[in-house]
């Protein structure tokens, strides 16, 4: 039995976004049985562009049932069955992550039409839904509505399953556990019931050294994948080593990458190349000379000063110091990328510097400039927690940032609200600072990939 299912939502990320409507229709390999349509209130507003996409508003959710009154619902409606998407992972993701926030784990079979097409109708431009529909005279006069779409995912299944002579349909749902190879030391369960959370994972040899730390928002997934050589034939060797694994929890990817990155640097595991290095980088540091303006250089990292940006070499500081010269109309002197001989630099001439190298603007109309440069390079904020989802439902992540120094992270019970700033601080396990973590912070930042940032 089967459920072809499509989800209309208010974004594209499961973690952040949620479900404003649901279509489910039950499929017995010939017809369809039953069904389940229903809007649902996201207790949020939708963007508007996605209210330009799907035609879906705040109004007309505003009077739906919320998820949680329609959990049980789906959890009956689909069991027993395997699930049937365009794109399957899209909508799995998205009734995992709301089930698993209400406490529950939301396991089924999936299938994705998308992934099928390709192999059972070979030679479309594209295997989008749209494209499909309208390669193959599939009706759909509801597009990027749940329903609309789910029933067109019905029609294109069928034809799938007349096309599919070879058994692939059955084959799909188990495929990826006949191409995994376990060594002696691993059963196969302990990687099939794996959480499919975000987390760290750990690869141990014979002697319980650790060769391998990884990251993943599915651990479950991820582990798997290292056991399929077809899909990685290069990880051959890493895969010969394996003889145990472990694994820990995160409950959002920002934590899962600062754990990362610190465990690759504790350990240095023979088979990480990435993170292994100390402070043999290059930095752009920052200095006010005797004019009262901002200079900028280009030097190996130290201890003695952090440095305004962080960069693996020295061509990738100069790289990233150069675009930042042209877009703010910097002076090649004071960025001590030309000698500091009388008279005015060469991008003067050009007119792409102000002039601040032959006195023709002031210190504080310069240095304005400098800021902006700064603060593309450091966060808005110097000091500030951000509050995540937490290892389950009764729990939250806690990040910390302390006058632009990553303090570390930790957990504290509940949705985070009504804390003090000094208890959401004591629940800071201690870590290390560096140009990795300062990366992956800025990045997550720009990304918005928290629940809730709080300036201290």
């Amino acid at each position: 039995m089967f459920c072809i299912v499509d989800l209309e939502t208010t974004g594209g990320s499961a973690a952040y976004d949620r479900i404003t409507e649901v279509a489910i229709y039950k499929h017995d390999g010939t017809e369809i049985v039953d069904e389940y349509v229903t809007l649902v209130n996201p207790e949020r507003s939708i963007p508007l562009f996605i209210t330009g996409l799907t035609g879906i508003d705040d109004e007309m959710v505003a009077a739906a049932p919320s998820f949680f009154e329609i959990a049980k619902d789906i959890i009956e409606f689909t069991e027993n069955t395997t699930l049937v998407a365009h794109n399957a992972r899209f909508d799995y993701s998205f009734l995992r992550q709301a089930f698993k926030d209400l406490g529950y784990d939301y396991k089924r079979k999936t299938i994705c039409s998308c992934k099928l097409s390709r192999k059972l109708l070979p030679g479309y431009r594209s295997y989008g839904l749209g494209n499909l529909c309208k390669e193959l005279n599939i009706p759909n006069s509801a597009r990027h509505r749940a329903a609309g779409d789910a029933l067109a995912t019905v029609t294109l299944f069928e034809l799938l399953l007349l096309k599919d002579n070879k058994g692939l349909i059955d084959f799909s749902i188990t495929e990826w556990k006949n191409e995994l190879k376990f060594p002696d030391t691993i059963k196969p369960d302990e990687v099939f019931n794996l959480p499919e959370e975000p987390g760290v994972y750990y690869f141990l040899n014979n002697q319980q050294e650790i060769i391998y730390v990884g990251k993943s928002k599915n651990l479950k997934k991820r582990v798997s994948s290292y056991f399929n050589l077809k899909k990685h034939p290069r990880a051959k060797k890493l895969h010969n080593d394996i003889a145990h694994f472990s694994y820990e929890l995160t409950g959002n990817e920002t934590v899962a990458l600062l754990l990362e990155t610190n465990e690759i640097k504790k350990h240095q595991p023979r088979y990480n190349r990435a993170r292994k290095r100390d402070n043999s980088g290059y930095g752009i540091y920052d200095s006010v000379n005797q004019n009262g303006f901002i200079e900028l250089h280009i030097e190996k990292e130290h201890d003695d000063a952090l440095p305004v940006a962080s960069f693996i070499t020295k061509g990738k500081a100069e790289a990233s110091l150069n675009k930042m010269i042209d877009k703010h109309h910097l002076c090649l002197k004071l960025c001590e990328l030309e000698a500091k001989t009388k008279g005015p630099c060469f991008h003067f001439h050009l007119k792409k510097c102000n002039g601040a190298c032959v006195n023709k603007e002031t210190a504080s109309e310069y240095n304005q400039r400098i800021d902006e440069v700064i603060k593309q390079f450091t966060f808005e904020q110097p000091s500030f927690i951000l509050l995540d989802k937490g290892r389950n439902a009764d729990e939250t992540s806690v990040v910390c940032v302390e006058n632009g120094q990553y303090r570390g992270f930790g957990y504290i019970e509940g949705s985070g609200e009504g804390y003090s700033t000094s208890d959401l601080m004591e629940c800071i396990t201690e870590s290390d600072n560096n140009r990795d973590i300062q990366s992956i912070l800025r990045a997550q930042i720009y990304k918005n990939q928290y629940k809730k940032l709080i300036s201290l």
